[in-house]
């Protein structure tokens, strides 16, 4: 995470972010709940998702 708090110095985060919530459609409320929920869309993306 950057310090100044602009899109563009974060990209990677911004990126993962709009993954998310767009192309999941994750929402988590705790740390725990987000570790689980982010273990499964990464297993997803690599193995079940077609890649362009």
């Amino acid at each position: 995470m950057c310090s100044s708090a602009e899109p563009n110095e974060n990209s990677m985060t911004e990126q993962l972010n709009r993954t998310l919530k767009e192309d999941f459609n994750v929402k988590f409320f705790s740390f725990c709940e987000a570790s689980e929920v982010i273990e499964q869309v990464i297993n997803t993306y690599n193995d079940c998702r077609p890649h362009a």
